[in-house]
């Protein structure tokens, strides 16, 4: 949920920021487009068919004699640039912290947490199940990174510290199933957490079910449970886990070229004119 302020940065930008030789895995064999040629490089970061939408949107935007890689990116390079990589980091940590933070003071006093019920064993087991509360948990992560995030991802992009996503490329594998394109950020939200509900937390507590099931916890059955420090810590982690797996998919929502706001990506390219200019000028003083 927290943001660090980035300067632009696509993976392997060179001095103008385009992208060369040895870039994504996206790029064709062998190509070599007037655009790439036009900008230095000797192999095009993007499929030809995305070179030349790209560069019909940047000449109908008046965004001609801005490099690429200035202008859109793709899901790929959103997300391994340091914005992407560091917000990721950062996010998964501090719920790692909030959640070994929460576990310490919530279970204060308690010894043991069962997985589907309050243990009859123990001097001063937990009431609460932990299969409830990990659903809570994964809820509550998931919806609170998006909607905090999700405004501060696109102060981020106004300011050119981090680049739009064409919507067309935002499907495939996870992404179909996901609601990346889906507008409304509360309505994605929800989505986003149900989703995560179903792909991560559902999941772990089978994983859990069976290693109850194998005797590596207290009890069996519906009396599996576990010591109060190593419940924590398990929360904790897994907390981790599910902001790590989230933030990509908020990030990828939140500068998706379909869902963002019009008046922020005009926003965005007039500042990415304006610093392009102003690197010209430094360049060229005369």
């Amino acid at each position: 949920m927290a943001h660090i302020p980035m300067a632009y940065d696509a993976p392997g930008a060179g001095r103008n920021g385009v992208v060369g030789t040895g870039g994504s895995a996206l790029a064709a064999d062998g190509a070599y487009s007037t655009i790439a040629a036009h900008e230095g490089v000797e192999q095009s970061l993007l499929l030809p068919e995305h070179e030349q939408a790209w560069a019909a949107e940047m000449a109908a935007e008046g965004a001609g004699h801005l490099p690429i890689s200035w202008y859109r990116q793709t899901p790929r390079q959103a997300l391994l640039s340091t914005y992407g990589v560091a917000n990721t980091i950062v996010n998964g940590l501090l719920n790692l912290g909030i959640n070994a933070g929460l576990g310490y003071a919530v279970l204060k006093g308690k010894d043991v947490v069962g997985l589907w019920q309050e243990p009859n064993h123990g001097e001063h087991p937990y009431k609460s199940a932990a299969f409830s509360d990990l659903l809570i948990t994964t809820v509550l992560i998931t919806f609170l990174t998006s909607v905090i995030s999700t405004p501060g991802i696109r102060t981020a992009m106004k300011k050119g510290q981090v680049v739009p996503v064409d919507g067309n490329l935002l499907h495939g594998g996870c992404l179909s199933c996901s609601p990346v394109r889906m507008l409304g950020t509360c309505t994605r939200s929800l989505l986003l957490a149900l989703w995560a509900l179903l792909v991560l937390c559902v999941p772990f507590i089978i994983i859990l079910s069976i290693v109850c099931s194998t005797g590596r916890m207290t009890g069996s059955g519906s009396q599996c449970s576990m010591p109060q420090h190593d419940y924590i810590w398990l929360k904790a982690v897994y907390s981790m886990v599910v902001a790590m797996s989230i933030y990509p998919f908020v990030m990828l929502s939140a500068v998706n070229t379909r869902t963002a706001p019009p008046l922020d990506l005009s926003l965005f390219l007039d500042n990415q004119k304006q610093r392009w200019e102003d690197e010209k000028k430094k360049e060229n003083p005369l």
